[in-house]
């Protein structure tokens, strides 16, 4: 069963993507109008746990954010 979640703040915009979704068949259509709000959505992977409870490996990209 496709599963989709839509990242749109605007609201016409998501009612045109919800229909045209659902007439392709898309039977779990998902709405966050903001990109923070879509990943806490998002399952996390198997294996992976919350931060909180220090289960998840320190990601790092380097070179990130550094202006050397």
């Amino acid at each position: 069963m496709p599963r989709v979640l839509v990242v749109e703040d605007d609201p016409a915009t998501t009612s045109i993507l919800t229909y045209q979704l659902a007439s392709r068949r898309v039977s779990h259509i998902t709405h966050a109008t903001t990109v923070a709000a879509a990943l806490s959505m998002l399952d996390l992977p198997p294996g992976l746990g919350h931060p909180r409870h220090g289960s998840v490996e320190q990601l790092r990209v380097d070179g990130l954010g550094s202006h050397s």
